[in-house]
């Protein structure tokens, strides 16, 4: 599911740093959607292997925590990304291809943002939920007879 996510990300980070590459004004936004996907990249790398071999309490316990910061991180980019649109709605008069592109790609963003942070919100509650299942136990040392 995560790497679903993360290739959904990707395909509208590449998307949204085309449309923004014509507004030389606005390259942080452009950088923020590659963030956004490198970050996706790597949340989805530690959480294969928090699932497949890391499966201590503090793995599991890092897993919830940097769930709840990446739907915190993507509230305020789609929060961002949608404030651009809107703010650029307005003040743009001309209707050229490039403005209406950028509209596009700063409304996709804002729509994907929003949908990821409850994607990743709804993952940490899920990781509370059923910690102890996700967590292996260290066995005891077995005792030698001697």
């Amino acid at each position: 599911m995560t790497f679903v996510l993360v290739a959904l990300l990707i395909a509208f980070s590449i998307f949204a740093a085309y449309a923004f590459s014509n507004h030389s004004s606005n390259s942080g936004i452009a950088f923020m959607g590659i963030w956004a996907t490198i970050m996706a990249v790597g949340f989805s790398i530690f959480t294969h292997l928090v699932l497949t071999k890391w499966r201590s309490s503090f793995s599991v316990g890092a897993l919830i925590g940097s769930s709840a910061l990446m739907s915190q991180f993507f509230l305020v980019l789609g929060v961002i990304y949608a404030d651009t649109a809107a703010d650029h709605g307005k003040n743009s008069g001309s209707g050229d291809q490039d403005h209406k592109n950028y509209d596009i790609a700063n409304e996709a963003m804002a729509v994907v943002s929003f949908f990821l942070m409850f994607a990743y919100g709804t993952f940490a509650i899920c990781c509370v939920k059923n910690c102890d299942s996700i967590i292996v136990k260290d066995s005891p040392p077995e005792e030698s007879s001697s």
